[in-house]
C-alpha cells in the first residue's frame, strides 16, 4: 500500500480515500471504453426480425450513413428444432390443461409459409420486395426518428446527424427507399405531434398524418415491455 501510496504521489493521482488503494490492487482486469477513441460511435442495422414474413439481414455493408453500399436478404426467421418444439408443447399442456388457443387458418397458412421460405439469393444488389408487413415496419422506422441521412453531392458521399441507433435505423428504412424525407415529400406524409423518448415509460410517439384530410397514425419506437 505504502508503494502504491508512493507511486500515486508521483503520477499526482488525487485519492479521495486511501482505502481505494487496496482494491485496486486486487484488480486483474480493466474493461474501458471512450467513444471516439476505441468505438466510433457508428450503428449498422444488420438484422430486423419480422413476424409472419421473416428475417431480413444486411450483408457486405461497412459504412454507416451510406445506404448504398451492401444488399438485403431475406431468409427464414430462426426458429426451433421439431423435438424442442414438441417438449416445449409438452410441458406446456402439463402446467396449463386448461387453456387452449383458437389459432386461424390463414395465420397457420401464415406459418406454414415462413417454414418453407429460402432465402433470396445474397448474390442480388436489389432489396427485396417491400411487402404491406414491411411497409408499416419502415413507416415506423423512419418517421418515429430524429437522425438525418442526406447524400451530398458536391463531396459525393452519404452524411448522417442524430443518435447513431437512430441513424442506422434510418439508414435502413432508406435501403428500401422510404425514408423520413421520401416519406414526406413524396407519399404526404404531415408530422402533428412528437412525445421524446422518456425513460419512465421506455418509449418515443410521433402522430402523422397521411394527406390533408387522412387519418392520423401514432408510430412508437421503444422497448418491448413499453406497449404495456
Amino acid at each position: 500500500m505504502v508503494v502504491g501510496t508512493t507511486q500515486m504521489r508521483k503520477r499526482r493521482v488525487v485519492i479521495r480515500q486511501l482505502s481505494a488503494l487496496e482494491a485496486l490492487g486486487g484488480v486483474t482486469n480493466i474493461c474501458s471504453d471512450k467513444t471516439g477513441t476505441l468505438t466510433l460511435g457508428r450503428m449498422i442495422t444488420r438484422k430486423a426480425w419480422l413476424p409472419g414474413v421473416g428475417l431480413y439481414s444486411v450483408n457486405n455493408a461497412q459504412e454507416a450513413a451510406d445506404p448504398t453500399k451492401g444488399h438485403v436478404s431475406l431468409g427464414p426467421a430462426p426458429g426451433f428444432s421439431k423435438d424442442q418444439k414438441y417438449n416445449e408443447k409438452k410441458a406446456f399442456d402439463r402446467d396449463a390443461p386448461a387453456v387452449s388457443w383458437d389459432v386461424s387458418m390463414e395465420k397457420r397458412a401464415m406459418t406454414g409459409k415462413e417454414e418453407k421460405m429460402t432465402p433470396t439469393s445474397t448474390n442480388s444488389t436489389e432489396a427485396p420486395e417491400v411487402t404491406a408487413e414491411l411497409q408499416e415496419f419502415l413507416q415506423s422506422t423512419a418517421l418515429c426518428n430524429l437522425a438525418t441521412v442526406r447524400h451530398d453531392k458536391e463531396k459525393n458521399e452519404w452524411q448522417a446527424i442524430g443518435d447513431p441507433i437512430e441513424i442506422a435505423l434510418q439508414v435502413f428504412a432508406h435501403r428500401f427507399h422510404l425514408g423520413k424525407k421520401i416519406l414526406v415529400e413524396e407519399h404526404g406524409w404531415t408530422q402533428l405531434g412528437e412525445y421524446p423518448f422518456d425513460s419512465s415509460i421506455k418509449r418515443m410517439s410521433v402522430i402523422y398524418r397521411k394527406g390533408e384530410k387522412g387519418d392520423a397514425y401514432i408510430f412508437c419506437k421503444g422497448a418491448v415491455e413499453a406497449s404495456h
